[in-house]
């Protein structure tokens, strides 16, 4: 036949390609997928009982906090939509993402390990981590910030329903951050793309991690909605968001210093979309401090630890200034307002204590070394790195691939140059001459121009 194949050969050949696809069909995890599911519902379980709050405002006539808490649902919607535009995902999914369907496809898409969208610029994965956390950014916190400001301002109308959803906002925050970002630890790919970052997760005592660390979130972002309430209910929202968009300035100024502040992917690493993630970045250390924005793609380790212990003192100082300076709340007095915030923050500690003990010493450096992305692609990717999905989605092993397609997937910023230069350089007719099986057109044509330019010449 016209690929010189003997019959015996085809049909042997056949019947490979149908064990293949058999054990590939085998290896969809039934459990992951229920499990995956399981965790969709209880955040729209959430989402249907913020819905319920806002209908309770709206009945009493509470317009202020009703439109706070609608335009907080709409904009997780629409962020949802965003990510999808800016990661290459197709319009439908998009425009799921505008009804608050795009979390449950998500979770379907990577538990039955469908392949990736043909543009889409991230693995499922990372697509469904990233709906998560947008979900807790702009939906968990805003409504229970909401949610709290109602009980502590209006007496006349706190219901058991307001506190049952308080509670449910803070449980599930802190379950899904712990929880999603173990799932992403421990994902084979990852601990086998990038072992120095992905692995905190043990390999014994893992659920006795797994309850510190829901503990931990919980009580985090708990305690950080508690202080930024009273400072919004005994002053006003201009001082909250004054402190907000210092603190915001503040750690973009450390990314800055690191020179690590842009996104990390080619074609996303403008000045807009930055200022945005990092907006995004900034929403989870507030109250979802995600461990996955510890690595060096997003904040490194030494700002996230830093940002962490800012985090939780600045909340007594938030207290402090509500009570010292302005009248307080008159749902606690001073001294138990003090006393229900230490208490929050005292157990939130010991909790990531006890998370950080049964984490490996291989890992814990990830949580505080300074360590920067562009130190990461010069030295590990460049040096060690022997395993990736190439841009067919295929896995290889082949570091000459890897070195080749590292100025395709990574920003300008972040490319020792140098060496890819001299690389491709080196490299280039020989390809030409005798092209590799990966060097086809799709992956010319990722080539970014500023290394083109020099090839050509």
């Amino acid at each position: 036949n016209a690929k010189g194949l003997s019959d015996d050969e085809a049909e042997n050949l056949k019947y490979e390609i149908m064990n293949v696809l058999a054990v590939d069909i085998k290896e969809v995890d039934h459990f992951k997928v229920m499990k995956t599911f399981g965790k969709a519902l209880l955040s729209y379980f959430d989402i249907v009982t913020d819905v319920l709050v806002l209908l309770d405002l709206i009945a009493k006539q509470n317009t202020r906090m009703a439109l706070i808490q609608g335009i907080s649902l709409g904009v997780s919607f629409i962020s949802q939509s965003i990510f999808s535009i800016a990661f290459g995902q197709p319009w439908w999914v998009i425009l799921s993402g505008l009804v608050g369907m795009k979390p449950a496809i998500e979770s379907w898409r990577d538990a039955t390990r469908a392949k990736p969208f043909p543009m889409q610029k991230l693995d499922n994965e990372m697509m469904l981590m990233i709906s998560r956390m947008v979900e807790v950014m702009f939906e968990a916190i805003p409504q229970s910030l909401v949610q709290t400001l109602a009980v502590l301002q209006y007496k006349d109308q706190r219901t058991a329903l307001q506190f049952v959803s308080l509670f449910t906002s803070f449980l599930t925050t802190g379950f899904v951050v712990a929880s999603a970002d173990r799932e992403m630890d421990t994902s084979k790919y990852k601990r086998k793309n990038e072992p120095l970052l992905f692995g905190y997760v043990p390999k014994t005592d893992a659920r006795k991690q797994f309850y510190a660390s829901t503990s931990f979130f919980t009580l985090y972002k708990t305690a950080k909605v508690f202080s930024l309430a009273i400072l919004i209910a005994s002053t006003s929202f201009r001082y909250a968001i004054t402190l907000l968009c210092l603190e915001w300035f503040g750690i973009l100024a450390w990314r800055k210093s690191y020179e690590n502040w842009r996104w990390y992917q080619h074609g996303l690493d403008g000045v807009g979309f930055g200022l945005w993630t990092h907006f995004c970045i900034y929403l989870c250390l507030l109250a979802a401090p995600f461990p996955l924005i510890r690595v060096p793609t997003a904040l490194t380790p030494r700002i996230y630890a830093g940002s962490l212990m800012y985090m939780l003192f600045i909340n007594f100082g938030m207290v402090f200034f509500s009570y010292r300076v302005h009248e307080g709340t008159d749902f606690l007095t001073e001294g138990r307002a003090f006393l229900g915030l230490a208490t929050l923050t005292i157990i939130c500690v010991i909790s990531g204590r006890i998370a950080y003990h049964y984490m490996p010493d291989s890992h814990r450096g990830t949580f505080h070394k300074a360590w920067t992305f562009k130190h990461h692609v010069a030295d590990y990717w460049w040096n060690d790195c022997v395993y990736q999905a190439d841009h067919r989605q295929r896995i290889t092993t082949d570091q000459e691939y890897i070195r080749a397609y590292i100025p395709c997937w990574c920003s300008r910023h972040y490319v020792p140059e140098e060496k890819v230069i001299a690389f491709y350089k080196e490299h280039w007719n020989i390809w030409c001459e005798d092209p590799p099986d990966w060097f086809d057109d799709p992956f010319k044509a990722m080539i970014p121009d500023y290394v083109m330019e020099v090839v050509e010449k």
